[in-house]
């Protein structure tokens, strides 16, 4: 849960906690900083999924598609 929290927080489309900050393609940023007094390291990278038309972030499975979560809330409008 602390995860979407961050997303929130940080205003992006995914966070994830690592032990490990894996090699990915495309750009990326690395930097070290510090969390109450423990060395971290942070690494922000270009999404791998496509921008939902609803609530604009990379979390669509396919260009002009809608998120998981947007499908959600679409439908419980429906209902």
């Amino acid at each position: 849960m602390i995860g979407f929290e961050l997303e929130m927080m940080l205003q992006v489309s995914s966070v994830k906690i690592v032990d490990e900050i894996p090699q990915v393609e495309g750009w990326s940023f690395k930097d070290q900083v510090k969390v109450r007094d423990t060395d971290c390291e942070v690494m922000i990278h270009e999404a791998a999924r496509s921008k939902c038309p609803r609530c604009w972030t990379y979390t669509a499975e396919k260009e002009g598609h809608l998120c998981g979560r947007c499908t959600s809330v679409m439908h419980e409008k429906q209902a």
